[in-house]
């Protein structure tokens, strides 16, 4: 059977700034995803974090981030895992060039 989602958006100043994914099932609702987004001097997203919520903890787990740098023609990403030992999102480091014609795709 397909999950159900529902998400909740919090906007300040016409800019998404965190998006929460929740399951649903059963008429309850179950927090599974939290995306917050910060952006630079000119309104371009800048970094995403992800976070993973934690049951039992109740709390967010740090997942992974994504750090924006724009550059001519393209968007440099820089993605990196949480580390739980160093407390930072040095795992699995990576970077891809995308072209900056993607952005409205990459972000809206």
């Amino acid at each position: 059977m397909p999950r159900k989602y529902k998400y909740d958006t919090k906007e300040v100043n016409g800019k998404l700034v965190e998006k929460t994914i929740f399951t649903q099932d059963n008429g309850l609702l179950h927090k599974e995803i939290l995306y917050k987004f910060d952006y630079n001097k000119v309104g371009q997203v800048s970094t995403k974090f992800t976070y993973r919520w934690n049951v039992v903890n109740e709390e967010w787990d740090p997942f992974y981030r994504v750090s924006y740098l724009y550059k001519d023609n393209i968007i440099v990403s820089s993605y990196g895992m949480w580390n739980k030992d160093k407390k930072d999102y040095s795992l699995n480091v990576k970077t891809l060039d995308l072209p900056k014609v993607d952005y409205k795709t990459i972000f809206e």
